[in-house]
């Protein structure tokens, strides 16, 4: 389980199970009654994303998180090809319904967003592939 920051995730062998942040501190509980292991969050949505929030970055920050998703194990051009497939919804996502979230965007919003553009099959693979990039960690 991650319940550090955000929505609480909860990882299943071959999925993620999203519990609201409300929940936060019952899920803390049954992880110590349960000895169940808690992990970071991951950051990698969060710094995918961070073109398509309501915030302006520096020049630093935009390479900050390139700097971190390459020790992760992406690639520059990888980062690129994923940004360009998601932007379009995520830009209608957090402006056109008025969200307007400046802080972060995370799996759950990119899942949300796209949801809307594809297929219910199309939609397997992209979920798919979500949540190989969300657990993707440093190497």
């Amino acid at each position: 389980m991650s319940i550090e920051f955000g929505v609480c995730k909860i990882y299943a062998k071959n999925d993620i199970v999203f519990i609201t942040s409300e929940k936060k501190e019952a899920l803390k509980q049954f992880t110590e009654v349960n000895d169940i292991k808690l992990i970071p969050h991951s950051w990698n949505w969060d710094w995918l994303l961070e073109p398509y929030l309501d915030t302006e970055f520096t020049k630093e920050n935009e390479d900050r998180c390139l700097a971190q998703l390459i020790k992760n194990g992406f690639a520059k051009e990888e980062v690129d090809a994923i940004r360009k497939e998601v932007e379009k919804q995520m830009y209608a996502y957090n402006f056109d319904t008025m969200l307007w979230d400046w802080c972060s965007l995370s799996l759950s919003d990119v899942l949300s967003a796209m949801r809307a553009k594809y297929t219910k099959e199309d939609f397997r693979g992209f979920y798919k592939r979500a949540l190989e990039i969300e657990k993707r960690t440093k190497k």
